[in-house]
């Protein structure tokens, strides 16, 4: 800040402020240098695509979309910076713009399993199931521990392939993070098979993990109905409401 004092016009400066107050939590305040580092120089890449993520960060998707196509129009070959796009635009509903986005990153990137599971996530809903389920094993034959693939490959073959899709979420539960949403997968599709007792074991555990979701408590309910149990089945779907 003293720097800043005698070299109030110097961008670097004002960049690297904004930079250290993103570093040390300060988002505000590094929101703010990075807008004052634009007013000096527009074209400043890193404050363009650093004001762009937090903006992405914080749901502000159409500033953020703003800002993500100013960095690429001074660099078109950052894969970062598309698949950041390609998520301002999904939560925008702009599915089809937001998968060309994807699929640019990735051609840039193509060794990223990321930007595959973005592509395949897309593909689910745009209803393309097939292409997603494809998009999500390239995923995994990259990184064979890319749990959240193995997670949204489960989701896609759900549906039709409900055996195949537990074996997919089993690879997934080795994420601690993912758990509870793979433990809830499990809970569904054991149901589909009629494995009452594998399914209500897989959602407790889920809602054990996380108590604050009402769809678990639905799947708790209808579980108990299943069984007869139609009092523990009215707490349970209480819960949901």
């Amino acid at each position: 800040e003293d720097a800043l004092k005698f070299n109030p016009n110097d961008e670097n400066l004002m960049f690297n402020m904004g930079l250290a107050q993103l570093q040390s939590g300060f988002i505000v305040h590094a929101e703010l240098f990075f807008r004052k580092t634009l007013i000096k120089n527009s074209n400043h890449f890193l404050a363009n695509k650093n004001l762009a993520e937090i903006m992405l960060d914080q749901g502000n998707f159409i500033e953020a979309e703003y800002y993500f196509n100013k960095t690429l129009m001074i660099d078109k070959n950052d894969s970062s910076v598309y698949e950041s796009l390609s998520i301002c635009l999904e939560n925008q509903n702009k599915l089809g713009e937001a998968l060309q986005f994807a699929q640019f990153a990735f051609h840039l990137s193509p060794s990223n399993p990321q930007y595959l599971n973005t592509i395949g996530m897309l593909y689910q809903k745009i209803g393309l199931y097939k292409k997603a389920e494809e998009a999500f094993r390239s995923a995994i034959n990259i990184s064979p521990k890319f749990y959240e693939a193995h997670n949204n490959l489960g989701t896609t073959l759900q549906n039709n392939h409900p055996n195949e899709a537990i074996q997919s979420f089993l690879k997934a539960k080795s994420s601690k993070i993912l758990l509870p949403v793979v433990l809830y997968n499990l809970a569904v599709s054991y149901r589909q098979i009629g494995d009452s007792n594998s399914s209500q074991k897989s959602i407790k555990q889920s809602l054990e993990l996380n108590p604050n979701q009402s769809d678990g408590y639905k799947v708790l309910g209808i579980l108990q109905i299943d069984k007869g149990n139609f009092k523990g089945a009215i707490a349970s779907l209480k819960k949901s409401i």
